[in-house]
């Protein structure tokens, strides 16, 4: 295996004016408040408790949503999600400056998300990683096989290219955000898997995946890790083969 490292699996947590919401396919305006066996109308604390009570995954992916789309921090909601996550918190408050990475990285978060989609210039990116280089991760933010950026050479870029153009600035990882397979189940992104065999940084997967393979072919791969929401929300994967994961890193 390329990472020595365990093998991560990190439930998300899409959280939309205070609610968890369902993601599906990157359709933000058409986000509904998680359903599931153990959280009724998008109740965040319940989501969260499920995934370390249920599962026994301990880390946490959060898309603040309002940051995302509006520019809004929910900073009612941090302080009780570090409080309440025994281990790592990855967060995508959808930073677009210095400055807010700065006052995100006041709230104690483990690792900070820097968004391809939400990030204008490459010296934001520089700066952040220049701050707090091993924590800070850029996802690549890839919708219907095209980078989402408002940078143009990533926007123009194949998504290889974008890739490798991310890889050489040295973030502490990067995520393969495959939003249109987020929700959709449609398995890992065969050009993700291509990028993984080749990546030199850690790289880990959001969107597709639906089933305990899809988890050992990302794995095999060489990916650092997955995010996962649906698959453990309706049970696709349960806990038993979570815990394989744990017992044979």
């Amino acid at each position: 295996m390329k990472f020595m490292a365990a093998f991560r699996i990190v439930p998300v947590l899409d959280v939309k004016n205070g609610v968890a919401v369902h993601a599906v396919k990157g359709q933000r305006d058409a986000y509904v408040p998680v359903s599931c066996a153990w959280c009724k109308d998008g109740n965040v604390h319940d989501l969260v408790k499920g995934y370390h009570d249920i599962f026994s995954l301990n880390d946490l992916y959060v898309a603040d949503l309002d940051a995302i789309t509006r520019g809004t921090f929910t900073t009612n909601l941090y302080p009780d999600l570090v409080a309440m996550v025994p281990g790592k918190i990855m967060i995508d408050a959808g930073i677009t400056s210095a400055a807010a990475f700065h006052a995100i990285k006041g709230f104690n978060f483990a690792e900070i998300i820097m968004g391809t989609e939400s990030v204008a210039t490459f010296s934001v990116f520089k700066q952040a990683i220049k701050i707090n280089r091993g924590a800070t991760i850029i996802s690549l933010d890839v919708k219907d096989g095209h980078v989402m950026s408002p940078i143009t050479s990533l926007a123009n870029a194949s998504v290889r290219d974008a890739f490798h153009t991310i890889e050489a600035l040295s973030p502490g990882a990067v995520i393969y955000l495959d939003l249109s397979g987020v929700g959709a189940k449609r398995g890992v992104n065969p050009g993700a898997m291509d990028l993984a065999r080749e990546a030199t940084v850690s790289l880990y997967l959001g969107g597709g995946v639906k089933s305990a393979a899809d988890l050992h072919d990302a794995r095999d791969a060489g990916f650092r890790g997955v995010l996962l929401a649906t698959a453990l929300q309706e049970r696709l994967i349960n806990p038993s083969e979570i815990q394989d994961f744990a017992d044979n890193p």
